[in-house]
């Protein structure tokens, strides 16, 4: 769950995905005129493939279930905290502006959906939540809608 989301593009493959997938890539890459390369996004860091991440963040919470509700609380707020972040980046890069909105309502109600998966006390669930709206607030502002 650590913060750091962005990417640097080198030589070295950090998660072998196979030739065919990096074919493709530059294939596509080659393709574009020099104002796409720079809307571009590697496929990881769009809104799709951040919502699977973001379910994966939960898989892993659920293993730091028997530390107690303390670290379950804070690492539920730090990978929605994350998740949006990552989108966010996405998003002012240039990335399917128009389905921003959609994305972060995705995100929103898997994350408030979760919550019915953890045992949190109805304190711990309330930290959590209010944690969820101010986010949400800031995501709204972003996008340029009032927060009432």
């Amino acid at each position: 769950l650590y913060f750091m989301g962005d990417y640097k593009e080198d030589s070295v493959g950090l998660v072998l995905e196979g030739d065919v997938i990096v074919e493709n890539g530059l294939v596509q890459e080659a393709k574009m005129n020099p104002e796409e390369k720079l809307q571009a996004l590697p496929f990881y860091a769009r809104y799709e493939k951040r919502l699977e991440q973001a379910k994966d963040y939960l898989v892993c919470i659920h293993l730091l279930e028997k530390r107690g509700n303390e670290i379950v609380e804070t690492a539920l707020k730090k990978a929605f905290g994350k998740a949006e972040w990552l989108m966010s980046i996405a998003y002012e890069h240039g990335y399917k502006v128009e389905e921003y909105s959609e994305a972060l309502g995705s995100l929103t109600e898997l994350y408030i959906n979760a919550l019915d998966e953890f045992e949190l006390d109805k304190q711990a669930t309330l930290r959590v939540l209010d944690y969820y709206k101010e986010i949400c607030k800031c995501m709204l502002k972003e996008l340029g809608q009032t927060t009432e």
